[in-house]
C-alpha cells in the first residue's frame, strides 16, 4: 500500500511538472501577443483623452513586466527543473501573471475612465480578447487562469459599471460580466 501511495505522490510531482511546463512553453508568443496588444492600446488612446506620457509610462511597465516574464521563461527552459522545484517555478510564473493583470488593470482604469465611446469600447474589445486568449496559456493551471481573469476583467466591469450613464453602457456592463462567467466557467 506504502508502495501506491509513493507511486500516486510521484505521478502527482511529474503531472504538476508537465503542466508548469505548459505555463512556461508560451511565453514569448504570449507576451509578444500582449505587447502589441498594449501598444495599439497606448497608441490609440493617446490624445483621445490621455496624454501620450501617460501612455507611455503605462506602456514602459507593460514592456518590463513581459520582459520580465519572457527572461524568466528562457531561465526555465535553460535547465529544466525536476519535478520536487515545479511549486516554486509554478508560484514565479502565477507572481508574473498578477502583476501583468495589475498592469493591464491600472491601463483599464488609464484608459477607460472618462473615455469617449469608441476609446471605451476598442480598450474593452482589446481586454476580452487577451482574456480569452489567456485560455489555451493559463488553462492548465486554473489558479494562474482565474487570478489572471478576475485581475484583468474585475476592474473592467467596475470601471464601466460605475460609469455607466445610458442604456448602451449598461448593457456594455452586463455583458462582461456574462463574458468573465462564460470565460471562468470554460477555462
Amino acid at each position: 500500500m506504502a508502495n501506491h501511495a509513493a507511486s500516486n505522490l510521484a505521478i502527482e510531482a511529474e503531472l504538476d511538472l508537465k503542466k508548469t511546463a505548459l505555463l512556461y512553453r508560451n511565453v514569448g508568443l504570449a507576451q509578444a501577443t500582449n505587447v502589441f496588444n498594449a501598444t495599439l492600446l497606448a497608441y490609440a488612446n493617446v490624445d483621445m483623452h490621455v496624454s501620450a506620457a501617460r501612455a507611455f509610462i503605462w506602456w514602459c511597465f507593460f514592456a518590463i513586466i513581459a520582459g520580465t516574464r519572457y527572461l524568466l521563461a528562457r531561465r526555465f527552459h535553460a535547465v529544466p527543473p525536476d519535478a520536487a522545484a515545479a511549486l516554486l517555478w509554478r508560484k514565479r510564473y502565477l507572481a508574473g501573471a498578477v502583476i501583468g493583470a495589475g498592469i493591464w488593470g491600472v491601463g483599464i482604469v488609464l484608459f477607460m475612465w472618462h473615455a469617449p465611446g469608441g476609446a471605451m469600447l476598442l480598450t474593452g474589445l482589446v481586454i476580452s480578447g487577451t482574456i480569452a486568449g489567456a485560455i489555451p496559456v493559463l488553462a492548465p493551471v486554473p489558479g494562474v487562469f482565474r487570478s489572471f481573469t478576475l485581475l484583468t476583467g474585475l476592474p473592467m466591469t467596475a470601471v464601466i459599471l460605475l460609469q455607466a450613464h445610458t442604456p448602451l453602457y449598461w448593457a456594455f456592463g452586463l455583458m462582461t460580466i456574462a463574458f468573465l462567467a462564460a470565460i471562468l466557467v470554460s477555462g
